[in-house]
């Protein structure tokens, strides 16, 4: 079996969110006085940036383009007591609501302090939305990756495969649609994606979940949209590292697959004969058991942020696991791979920013074709041996890159041009160049390892152009 995929796709400069997921949230609400009158011109400060906005005159604010994080807010006015609302959490494509009331000061620098609470009942959300934020991710020490971490949200795969409702990414249809930094994840094309994987669970500052309820905004994704949003640097250095442990054991239900039922008149131990036989082809002993409950695992991730100047950051993420395979397969552990995220952030001037980023992923697996040790085929592959499989394997890379400008035009009106690169392959490597006859053990029940022919190869790259003007 040959498989081939060549795509290439240039997408038009359109003015919707369809390719694009919306990676920032807004700010808006009244400055008041406290008999409730409208105070035009307060000033309202996003402590910490350079961004904020002035009341007009009904005292309506909004601040737009706003990165997810969590920030305080500042109204203030001369001859009014400066108030300050602090922990507001902005999430992407969402608005915090926050209305101030100021009253007169009788003395000069006085100010309030007010910790926000989280509202009730979102007025801008019409469909059903979980959010995981980087203080969430904090907490779940016992989670090793993104997977994990998403299956945990109500109407997710549990097994931390990304699939809602019986729906994936993966599949033709496309039912899921994931979105990192903005950019649309399209996997329904006949490769397999491994790009939001790939992220560290510390290089995110948020994650949006939409399981219910979609607009036309996203498309045909029938099931669920999941956005990630990657952090950015600042003005500290940060660093994180973090090692898991994954301890060995029997990870299934019923007995060692050795003793299964099925295996039953098959598994012959105390016959010498039977325990003997050997390979007429590769002299190697047929029936041997393998402790498959005694293989450790781990998994290593860690990132790097910071300042490069005043107006430049960075952010420099990593993911590499090597987890134990407690079963019956052709490996004891997981293949090598490693997984990179990087973003550069340039205030070039207080209305414009530029970025770039990416994701970088490497990975392989067996072909798993007619040929791997497994408890496939009523449990015939389980002596089949380990560190190879029948049809070779297949080495998947994934590489996707972006540039987003954004001019804030005013305090009300902003645009963004966002592109985007990816490139993703599958190569096999070690493929027989022919198929042999199906080779099986002196009883005619268990399979011995033979050679087959059959492998997916191809190529798909994308590029993306998104212009969005927001006003």
């Amino acid at each position: 079996m040959k498989k081939f995929f060549l795509t290439y796709s240039v997408f038009p400069l359109i003015i919707t969110s369809i390719l694009s997921g919306g990676i920032t949230g807004k700010i808006n609400g009244y400055v008041t006085n406290q008999n409730g009158e409208p105070l035009p011109g307060a000033n309202i400060i996003l402590e910490g940036t350079n961004r904020g906005a002035a009341a007009d005159q009904s005292g309506y604010y909004v601040i737009l383009n706003i990165a997810p994080e969590t920030y305080s807010v500042t109204a203030q006015m001369i001859g009014y007591k400066a108030v300050t609302f602090t922990n507001i959490k902005v999430n992407p494509d969402r608005t915090a609501l926050l209305n101030f009331s100021l009253s007169e000061e009788a003395l000069a620098g006085e100010e309030v302090i007010v910790m926000a609470d989280k509202p009730l009942v979102q007025v801008d959300r019409t469909f059903s939305e979980y959010i995981i934020t980087s203080d969430d991710i904090e907490r779940s020490v016992m989670v090793k990756s993104v997977g994990e971490l998403i299956s945990l949200e109500p109407g997710m795969d549990i097994n931390g495969r990304g699939m809602i409702r019986g729906g994936d990414m993966n599949s033709i249809a496309a039912d899921v649609v994931y979105y990192v930094d903005g950019v649309k994840m399209i996997s329904n094309d006949g490769l397999s994606l491994h790009n939001y994987t790939g992220v560290g669970k510390y290089d995110i500052e948020s994650i949006s979940i939409i399981t219910g309820g979609l607009s036309a905004e996203y498309g045909n994704a029938q099931a669920g949209i999941i956005n990630i949003v990657t952090k950015e640097g600042s003005k500290d250095f940060h660093a994180n590292i973090e090692y898991t442990n994954e301890l060995p054991g029997k990870h299934h239900w019923g007995p060692n697959y050795f003793e299964a039922a099925e295996h039953k008149g098959h598994m012959q131990w105390d016959d010498p004969e039977w325990v003997s036989e050997k390979d007429s082809l590769t002299g190697e002993l047929v029936h041997k058991k393998v402790d498959y409950t005694q293989n450790w695992g781990y998994a290593v991730q860690g990132n790097l942020s910071g300042p490069i100047t005043n107006n430049i950051s960075f952010f420099l993420g990593g993911r590499t696991s090597h987890s134990a395979v407690n079963g019956i397969s052709p490996m004891t552990h997981s293949a090598d791979n490693y997984n990179a995220t990087w973003k550069l952030s340039f205030n070039l001037h207080p209305k414009i920013t530029l970025k770039l980023g990416g994701m970088n992923s490497s990975s392989w697996g067996f072909n798993s074709g007619g040929g791997t040790a497994g408890i496939r085929s009523a449990g015939k592959e389980i002596f089949l041996p380990m560190n190879e499989a029948a049809a070779g394997r297949t080495v998947n890379t994934d590489q996707m890159n972006y540039l987003s400008f954004t001019h804030m035009l005013s305090e009300k009106t902003y645009y963004e041009l966002r592109i985007s690169n990816s490139i993703n392959t599958q190569t096999p490597e070690d493929t027989p160049d022919s198929t042999s006859e199906i080779h099986q053990d002196e009883e005619g029940w268990f399979y011995l390892p033979r050679k087959i022919h059959a492998f997916s190869k191809g190529e798909r790259k994308r590029l993306g152009v998104k212009f969005d003007f927001s006003t």
